[in-house]
């Protein structure tokens, strides 16, 4: 009798242990990853938005200070960069569509006005020798680039995240266990974010 027992008991552990290692290979948990990935590269975006909005009002005041003209370039930034200091939650732009792309175009404006100030830049000799000014300029450039970076990478983890749902094994987990994932919405094109300078 005790053999007829423990031979149910045997097969049972043998079939859950085989379970578990075929579950750990079929994308359970891939959603819930890629989903983290995402997030992870949002909000890395914005703090590389942030980074920038904290240096403009240092920026402007700089300027100023070097620059005593009232320069057209200088109002839209010092505009602008009231504007960004109010960022809205991350999490509610991360999961509001209109809030998302009013984001974008304000930081859009944004850049666009500091590549036309900083081209701006290079013509003026008064502004070129001013050593607070290159420093931020240098600073300026490197969050730039910063941006670029982390734009792309968000737009890497939104595709994964994307592909995944809709991948075969992607639709049965979501059907099962993530009934609330949808796909997630990504960033506009750098080309048609910046408007035309009026």
């Amino acid at each position: 009798m005790m053999q007829l027992y423990q031979f149910p008991h045997r097969v049972s552990v043998w079939f859950f242990c085989l379970t578990v290692v075929a579950l750990t290979g079929c994308g359970l948990n891939d959603i819930p990853d890629r989903e983290k990935e995402v997030k992870t590269a949002w909000d890395n975006l914005v703090m590389q938005y942030k980074m920038r909005s904290d240096l403009l009002p240092n920026l402007v005041n700089t300027i100023r200070n070097v620059f005593h003209g009232n320069n057209d370039l200088i109002e839209k930034l010092e505009a602008a960069s009231l504007q960004s200091g109010t960022m809205e939650n991350p999490e509610e732009l991360f999961s509001n569509p209109v809030s998302f792309k009013t984001f974008q175009l304000k930081q859009a404006e944004i850049s666009r006005i500091l590549s036309s100030l900083m081209g701006g830049f290079s013509e003026d000799s008064v502004l070129m020798d001013d050593q607070n000014l290159q420093a931020l300029k240098a600073q300026l450039t490197l969050i730039e680039n910063r941006i670029a970076v982390a734009r792309r990478d968000y737009e890497a983890a939104v595709d994964k995240y994307n592909v995944e749902l809709g991948s075969v094994s992607g639709r049965l987990w979501k059907s099962i266990l993530y009934r609330d994932a949808k796909p997630v919405e990504g960033l506009m094109e750098s080309s048609t974010l910046i408007p035309e300078p009026s």
